[in-house]
């Protein structure tokens, strides 16, 4: 099955300020060659290059490229010292699997470090208002300490100054910052101050509407891709949002109702498919006119070939429809709305078997709609559809993960426990980092580091274990 969520816009002007030093704008005053300076930055000699900075600004205060390597240096300085947030889990998803300290990555730096970069950033902006590298540093540096308004603030600087289209969706980059690494409703309010300033551009309704998907508020979601979906400047990622979190929600007529318009904006007739699974999923049988007509406008298109292999595979053979046939349907490589429909057809008319009912209990976990995929975890261990070692650790894994994000954490750990000797590794230190981390959460740091040392040398092998002794060191110190 292919997961995708089409959520934010990308272009190609992506600011590099705070870690890149090569501009094309030339210095205001006499001094022009940093080379030295940028050397020092680059061997982290920064008592160096910002000495060498000092002298410059002391006979040359106004110069703008001095004043913006002081305040990437203060930068530097202040998250190397300890201001970086260096403890946040930033990502403890399933659906995530990379290895990485608690907070690696992050660029977050305290608002005094970055108070202090601003005074030398807004010096240079005096001088040279039309930088756009450090116009868009000084917006950097504020989402990254997570100053709402200082940063909201500056967003008419940007718009004034900017001459490029997609100028909105780098703003928007800044609120997912401060949405994902302090507060949703703060980031949510700096979307807000955007769309004040482009009240016209659906697009940034979506964008908003994904960061609430994002957090697992499917309902405010959709609220904002169907407001979205109203307005004149839309494109073709925002109606593809509202097809997909329709069928996550299981609205499969309003999905429909807007993988029509996808067609209409795109050609592709893709929505007779569509069609077809949503009506066989409602046992109306003029489901396989629609497959057909499918089939028929797409005899020799490379493009639509996983979705004819599917409508194919999805036709009676002999007067009648087997199981591997099933599995055959939903082998193919086509977007995530189409498998939900099939699957939860599946579930309906194999209800005997695992594969269905725990794929699609899995694509709405995926998507946040616990409380779909819940219900479908508990018949399948009710009805004990799981019959290997395998797929019983599979659907505690999954189970668990879903009841504690749904806030269950209780219920979760039953499920977590039951993992504690799988032989598969990435499922035992996930056990072990969500239970140790239930009881380190609640000060009961012996029961917690019992969990945590039984997967710390593995840190190596699975995020949770690097979690795990991240967090047993930390203890033990």
């Amino acid at each position: 099955m292919t997961l995708c969520f089409q959520s934010f816009r990308s272009i190609a002007y992506t600011l590099l300020v705070l870690f890149s030093f090569t501009f094309c704008y030339p210095a205001l005053a006499e001094t022009k060659d940093f080379s030295s300076v940028i050397t020092a930055i680059k061997d982290s000699k920064l008592d160096e290059a910002e000495q060498m900075i000092d002298r410059i600004l002391n006979t040359e205060p106004n110069n703008v490229d001095a004043l913006m390597y002081k305040g990437n240096i203060l930068y530097y300085r202040g998250s190397n010292s300890g201001a970086i947030q260096l403890y946040g889990n930033e990502e403890e998803s399933i659906y995530d699997s990379s290895i990485g300290f608690i907070g690696e990555g992050s660029s977050l730096v305290a608002a005094e470090v970055a108070k202090q970069v601003a005074t030398y950033f807004k010096r240079a902006l005096q001088q040279a208002p039309q930088r756009m590298d450090i116009q868009m540093g000084l917006c950097w540096v504020y989402a990254n300490a997570g100053l709402k308004d200082e940063l909201i603030e500056r967003f008419p600087h940007l718009q004034k100054h900017g001459d490029r289209d997609g100028l909105q969706y780098n703003m928007g980059d800044y609120a997912r910052i401060i949405a994902n690494d302090y507060s949703l409703q703060d980031g949510v309010a700096v979307y807000h101050a955007i769309t004040a300033l482009y009240p016209n551009d659906g697009n940034l309704l979506s964008d908003i509407g994904a960061v609430y998907f994002q957090h697992g508020d499917l309902t405010s979601a959709v609220n904002y891709f169907t407001r979205a979906a109203s307005m004149s400047q839309r494109d073709e990622m925002t109606l593809a949002n509202l097809v997909l979190i329709n069928a996550v929600a299981g609205d499969y007529e309003k999905s429909l109702y807007y993988q029509e318009l996808v067609s209409e904006m795109t050609g592709n007739d893709r929505h007779l498919l569509y069609r077809a699974l949503q009506q066989r999923l409602a046992g109306a049988p003029s489901w396989q006119e629609h497959a057909n007509a499918f089939i028929a406008r797409h005899p020799g298109d490379d493009e639509n070939k996983p979705y004819k292999d599917m409508a194919h595979n999805l036709l009676p053979k002999g007067g009648g429809y087997s199981y591997d046939q099933y599995k055959a349907s939903s082998g193919h490589k086509v977007e995530t709305h189409f498998d939900i429909l099939n699957t939860e057809w599946a579930v309906k008319a194999f209800p005997d078997k695992f594969e269905p009912a725990f794929e699609l209990a899995d694509l709405l976990t995926y998507y946040h709609n616990y409380a779909k995929a819940m219900p479908l975890y508990a018949r399948i261990e009710q009805q004990q559809l799981a019959t290997t070692q395998n797929e019983r650790d599979k659907l505690h894994f999954y189970y668990a993960w879903a009841l504690y994000s749904a806030g269950h954490s209780e219920e979760a750990r039953q499920h977590w426990k039951s993992l504690l000797t799988a032989d598969n590794f990435y499922y035992k230190s996930a056990a072990c980092y969500f239970l140790g981390n239930y009881h380190y959460q609640r000060k009961e740091l012996k029961q917690a580091a019992n969990y945590f040392k039984q997967v710390k040398d593995g840190a190596s092998k699975s995020k949770y274990a690097n979690f795990a002794s991240n967090i047993y060191r930390r203890i033990k110190q």
